[in-house]
């Protein structure tokens, strides 16, 4: 993150004297592609509980993809994708 202001930093003068004032509708661009990502692939989770979690993201059009069906490998609830723990082995070891 710091690297990109530094480089941001370093660019905004020079950007300023090529393009003027068009400098600031560069950067608007990258706000407004910024705000078209987290609208379409970050999804809301205001309200919903910790539990609700891996169904909201198996419902979401781009996750569901990435995380794929939850009948593979992964732990009950979805908490984890570790093939070899055992539920019963950590809240064992909880209590």
């Amino acid at each position: 993150m710091l690297s990109f202001t530094f480089l941001i930093g370093q660019t905004f003068l020079p950007m300023l004297c090529a393009f003027k004032s068009g400098v600031f509708l560069f950067f608007a661009g990258f706000v407004v592609c910024m705000t078209v990502f987290v609208v379409l692939c970050i999804p809301e989770t205001r309200g919903v509980s910790v539990e609700d979690i891996d169904q909201l993201v198996m419902s979401h059009w781009l996750w569901r993809r990435i995380v794929g069906n939850s009948s593979g490998n992964r732990v009950s609830g979805g908490a984890c994708c570790c093939p070899d723990l055992d539920v019963s082995d950590v809240v064992e070891k909880a209590t």
